[in-house]
């Protein structure tokens, strides 16, 4: 085979291979675990930031498990696409809005039941939250770990 055979051959790997690349990227979308976890990690960094420092260690210890998630799956480097990352920052921001949400609920019950010498105040306010969309999915992430380890 010739030098011009090679190089010509050699041309036509590179600009198939940026091209499988390119279709690869376009169609790369976050998944749904994903995304639920990139909406706790937001939540928990809220939840952290708010907080006394007593709890801080343990919602420290999941961030750092959400995140190591989302960096795994190359959702904050260069690896995916820009719709996928664009996706987890979305979802990111919601969760964290939904927890300034929910604390601000449950400081309205803390409000409401001041002064109240029954503790049934509280608990009925509180589970009036469960009406609130917001506060369903943050239970979400509490109560259903959403890493697959």
């Amino acid at each position: 085979m010739g030098s011009g055979m090679k190089r010509l051959m050699l041309l036509t790997s590179v600009l198939l291979l940026v091209s499988s690349t390119a279709r690869t990227q376009q169609g790369d979308v976050a998944t749904d675990t994903e995304l639920r976890v990139a909406y706790c990690l937001g939540f928990t960094e809220q939840f952290q930031a708010s907080i006394p420092s007593t709890l801080e260690f343990f919602a420290d210890r999941l961030r750092v498990r959400l995140l190591g998630y989302i960096q795994a799956r190359g959702l904050l480097d260069g690896v995916r696409s820009t719709a996928a990352k664009s996706a987890v920052i979305a979802a990111k921001g919601r969760g964290w809005a939904d927890g300034v949400e929910s604390q601000a609920a449950r400081a309205a019950c803390d409000s409401k039941c001041v002064g109240s010498s029954n503790q049934s105040c509280r608990v009925d306010c509180l589970e009036d939250l469960e009406d609130y969309p917001a506060y369903r999915w943050l239970k979400l992430c509490i109560e259903n770990d959403p890493l697959p380890y």
